[in-house]
């Protein structure tokens, strides 16, 4: 094995790592010239570096894996999402975290399903991170599984599912804060009153109405006023 650097175009910097000698002859010729995005040359050459970084992910180190989810990020390709998805269940957190960030730059329907599978993730900073991603990547196709995050046994996983919902918006994800109106911490009934202000519409006005009689006088007090500030939104 050796090491190399794979740059692509005008000295885009892809990754570093170890790279099998039987891929020799692909590494010498990944010093390419810029392509038209459009061309098969280009699409070759996206295909290169992808498979290139893939190995790193297997076989590199911690540095190396979090260089090569980088640079996959930079890509912002479907191409990417796959050893993305790799990079998802590496040991280190780190570089875990490195690939949500890097599905987000992706941000496509294929990226937030690999974002939701690792809410599962024994990491809560993890969980809190991905949620964050998909709140602010507008996932509305992932309600439902962010509303199960709303039970999280960590608080600051509830939190960052109230967070992605209020982003997300939408009546499906104000239907969804219901579950957050009756959590045990306080704090986080208010953040799903101030979260449903956000949203707005019919069903956020049915929900705080609901928190009208909640037994803490500051979500009562807060419920009170988003109501009468959407009622002067709504009126005429």
């Amino acid at each position: 094995m050796y090491s190399i650097c794979l740059v692509i175009g005008q000295g885009l910097l892809l990754g570093c790592g170890a790279v099998q000698d039987a891929t020799r002859e692909v590494v010498a010729s990944t010093q390419l010239s810029p392509a038209d995005p459009g061309s098969s040359a280009a699409s070759l050459d996206e295909a290169t570096a992808v498979e290139l970084l893939q190995l790193d992910l297997i076989s590199g180190d911690t540095q190396h894996r979090k260089r090569a989810v980088e640079a996959l990020g930079s890509l912002g390709s479907e191409s990417a999402v796959l050893p993305l998805s790799l990079a998802m269940t590496a040991v280190d957190t780190e570089v875990r975290l490195d690939a949500i960030h890097a599905l987000s730059l992706v941000a496509s329907d294929q990226a937030a399903d690999v974002l939701v599978a690792t809410l599962g993730d024994p990491d809560p900073a993890i969980r809190e991170e991905v949620l964050d991603v998909l709140g602010s990547m507008g996932a509305d196709g992932k309600v439902g599984e962010i509303e199960q995050a709303l039970t999280d046994p960590d608080r600051a996983v509830r939190e960052a599912a109230i967070d992605a919902l209020a982003e997300i918006g939408g009546e499906l994800s104000a239907l969804a804060l219901a579950a957050a109106l009756s959590d045990a911490e306080p704090s986080l009934r208010e953040d799903a009153v101030y979260a449903l202000g956000d949203i707005g519409g019919q069903q956020a006005v049915e929900l705080l109405q609901q928190a009208l009689l909640d037994q803490e006088i500051s979500i009562r007090e807060a419920a009170t006023e988003i109501l009468a500030e959407l009622r002067h939104e709504s009126a005429p």
